[in-house]
C-alpha cells in the first residue's frame, strides 16, 4: 500500500503531466479552434484541475494510514463544487482559490488572479447526447492558455510544504 505522501506524489505528477506537457504541447501544435479538438481539451482539463482538487484532499484530509484513498477518492465524484465545500474555504485559499461555484455547464474557480472556466466532467463528455452544439473561437484556445498558466501557480503553490 502506498503512503499519504506517494499517492499525493502520484497524482501531481498525472496533473503535471496533463497540464505542462499534454495541453501545452497540444494547444501550440493545434493554434486553430476546431470543435473536436477543443472538446478534447475540456475533457482533459476538467479531468486533471479535478485530479489537481483530490490531490489537496489527499494532502489535507486524508490522516488515517488506514483507509483505502482510491475508494474515497472515488467517493467524490466529479462535483468540482462539492469537491470544494468538504475541502473548506481554509484549505483552497492556501493554494490560491477564493471559491468554486457552478454556472449552467461551467464551474467558475475563483483565483487570486482570475477566474478559471472549467467544463463540468459529466457534461463535456456527454453533451453528444443533448444535441448540444459546441460554438469555438480562437479566443477560447487563448483563455485555455491563461488559465493553464493559473493552474501551474495552483499546481506550484499545493507541492510546497507536503509533510
Amino acid at each position: 500500500m502506498y503512503s499519504k505522501k506517494d499517492f499525493f506524489n502520484r497524482i501531481i505528477r498525472q496533473v503535471e503531466f496533463g497540464i505542462y506537457y499534454f495541453l501545452d504541447d497540444y494547444l501550440e501544435k493545434h493554434p486553430d479552434a476546431d470543435v473536436a479538438g477543443l472538446r478534447c481539451v475540456h475533457i482533459i482539463f476538467s479531468f486533471h484541475f479535478e485530479l489537481l482538487l483530490k490531490a489537496l484532499y489527499v494532502k489535507t484530509k486524508i490522516l488515517n494510514k488506514n483507509v483505502d484513498i482510491n475508494k474515497e477518492l472515488q467517493s467524490l465524484g466529479h462535483n468540482l463544487e462539492k469537491i470544494g465545500r468538504i475541502l473548506g474555504k481554509n484549505e483552497l485559499l492556501k493554494v490560491g482559490i477564493k471559491d468554486i461555484y457552478k454556472k449552467n455547464n461551467f464551474y467558475i474557480i475563483e483565483t487570486e488572479n482570475r477566474n478559471i472556466k472549467v467544463e463540468d466532467f459529466i457534461n463535456i463528455r456527454y453533451d453528444f447526447i443533448s444535441g448540444t452544439m459546441r460554438n469555438t473561437t480562437r479566443e477560447e484556445y487563448s483563455t485555455i492558455k491563461e488559465d493553464l498558466s493559473e493552474i501551474k501557480e495552483i499546481v506550484e503553490k499545493l507541492k510546497k510544504d507536503l509533510n
